[in-house]
């Protein structure tokens, strides 16, 4: 999983113009996407980009769990997945899928677990930054990772990214800072096994990444550094390279 394996220049270009077009939207004052604060910043989604290139069915029918602000969802309609966001949040980038098809269903809070859809209805699901957030809302990881296990066919994909760390140095350094965001639930590799195994799930793979600092990259260094595409590329290898060497 090193690399974009299907349609190779149209899925990387996919990738990039999406981080582009969600960055400029940012700052053109819609607040949605402060994860796009630049192309560096941004570019930790490449990693998910990847992935579903590599493991999703091409063409499959796709579940965006929690599709909140669908920036996820833009990446899968635009490489040429139909696809079904749910989400507790407001479906609010319809203008940004130029006329692609899609399906959003909106969730219930008084209901925070089972899924209104049928057995066996998609080919994939994702996570993307929300198992580890189900229990703020009233849900159990097991409970949801069973209802996500019930709406996939038999073979069917789950992709789940941006589970915290329990060894994250990112997230020790969080805890010691005042005010920094930190997740309330973090996960020990053995963790993730037994959740997913318990609710009927194979590991086809699983990793680590994102050793180094993204949100607040642009406070690190200047902002038009980030937004250099040699900076990006040269960031990512950093990035890489730490996530292979250090446990």
């Amino acid at each position: 999983m090193t690399g974009f394996s299907r349609q190779d220049a149209s899925v990387r270009a996919a990738s990039s113009g999406l981080i582009r077009l969600l960055r400029d939207e940012h700052h053109a004052g819609r607040a949605r996407w402060p994860n796009f604060d630049t192309i560096t910043t941004g570019a930790q989604y490449r990693h998910l980009h990847r992935l579903c290139d590599t493991w999703l069915p091409a063409g499959g029918h796709i579940l965006d769990w929690g599709a909140g602000t669908g920036h996820a969802s833009l990446y899968l309609s635009r490489v040429g997945h139909p696809v079904t966001g749910f989400s507790f949040e407001e479906f609010s980038f319809e203008d940004l899928l130029d006329g692609l098809p899609y399906r959003f269903v909106p969730g219930q809070a008084s209901e925070p677990t089972l899924l209104p859809f049928a057995d066996d209805e998609f080919d994939g699901a994702l996570s993307v930054g929300v198992l580890e957030h189900v229990r703020e809302t009233g849900g159990t990881e097991a409970g949801s990772l069973a209802e996500l296990h019930r709406v996939l066919r038999r073979g069917g994909v789950l992709v789940c990214v941006h589970l915290p760390n329990a060894t994250s140095w990112i997230e020790a350094v969080a805890r010691r800072r005042e005010g920094a965001h930190v997740h309330p639930y973090v996960y020990h590799p053995r963790d993730v096994v037994r959740m997913f195994e318990d609710a009927g799930f194979d590991i086809e793979s699983r990793g680590r990444y994102a050793i180094l600092p993204r949100n607040q990259v642009a406070r690190i260094f200047p902002r038009a550094l980030c937004d250099a595409e040699w900076f990006r590329r040269l960031y990512d290898l950093a990035d890489s390279a730490g996530a292979f060497l250090v446990p």
